[in-house]
């Protein structure tokens, strides 16, 4: 679902840019860098858990 929205997103851009203003531009570019945060978070999370897991820590 996210990758659907940021790919129209990306498809879309120059709509956008037209249909939102200056600040409407920021939340958008705020609310998707911290998807893309969330996202890295888990992926590191993940990661760390795994090699906990294979260490037989946990």
């Amino acid at each position: 679902m996210l990758g659907i929205i940021l790919y129209l997103c990306l498809v879309w851009g120059e709509l956008l840019v037209n249909v939102f203003d200056q600040s409407g531009i920021r939340v958008l570019s705020q609310v998707l860098g911290f998807f893309i945060l969330a996202i890295s978070i888990q992926l590191l999370a993940d990661g760390i858990f795994a090699l906990l897991q294979e260490s037989g820590l946990i």
